[in-house]
């Protein structure tokens, strides 16, 4: 079985550091709180989930698992790390191994990275763990909403009260998972709160948007119709 214990072995096939983001700016800082895992504590020493970024492995593990999938724009390292752990390779975590990300610097260029890859965690077949609970969370709210063919447009406020509702709840409890990390004062919190609502809702528009593109571009080839029935 895979060794996941932080130390010192000859006998190894895959190492995973540590990696963490730069946050160089109020909204990086948020940004980095809305969507990376904090660190976990592992026998006793803090590391952050393995990421490729920061990996060093024998030939003979990329040979065998087959390398990274070239179909794909991201997700690939998801499945790769998947493949490898599929194989029982013994690993090892070295969490002073420490690689430092970029990491998006503005809502824009948050949605547009977010949206790519949203499609290819489809393609990859990963959606049930990201899309697939947001999926379910919309659904309720649309569900919500329905009583508005009966009642009139002013029924909306409440499925609108209630996507709020949910974002504050997930904004709170970003807060919560990082209050180690990013430790800060009640003012600081409370504007990473307010700076919170709108990256989270910019995470579930790109969630959406880029499924829809898989939908319509992996799914239906729509756009590869367009170009072959276009005017002669």
């Amino acid at each position: 079985m895979p060794q996941h214990g932080v130390g010192d072995g000859a006998d190894v096939d895959v190492i995973y550091g540590s990696f963490a983001p730069v946050v160089d700016s109020f909204f990086k800082e948020c940004a980095a709180m809305a969507y990376l895992p904090p660190p976990v504590e592992i026998d006793g020493t803090q590391t952050s989930s393995r990421s490729i970024a920061s990996a060093l492995m024998r030939r003979d593990v990329w040979r065998m698992v087959g390398g990274f999938p070239e179909h794909l724009r991201s997700a690939e390292d998801l499945l790769f790390m998947q493949r490898i752990e599929a194989q029982e390779f013994r690993e090892l975590r070295a969490p002073e191994a420490m690689v430092h990300w970029s990491i998006q610097a503005n809502l824009w260029r948050t949605f547009k990275r977010f949206m790519t890859y949203a499609r290819n965690n489809i393609r990859a077949g990963l959606w049930r763990q990201w899309q697939a609970a947001i999926f379910r969370r919309y659904a309720v709210l649309v569900a919500i909403g329905m009583p508005a063919f009966f009642f009139g447009p002013r029924w909306l406020i409440v499925p609108l009260g209630c996507w709020l509702g949910v974002l504050l709840a997930r904004a709170a409890r970003a807060l919560g998972k990082n209050r180690r990390v990013y430790p800060a004062g009640p003012g600081r919190n409370f504007l990473r709160l307010i700076t919170l609502i709108p990256i989270i809702a910019t995470l579930d528009l790109a969630a959406f948007i880029g499924s829809i593109n898989w939908l319509l571009m992996d799914k239906l080839h729509l756009t590869g119709s367009r170009r072959n029935n276009g005017p002669q």
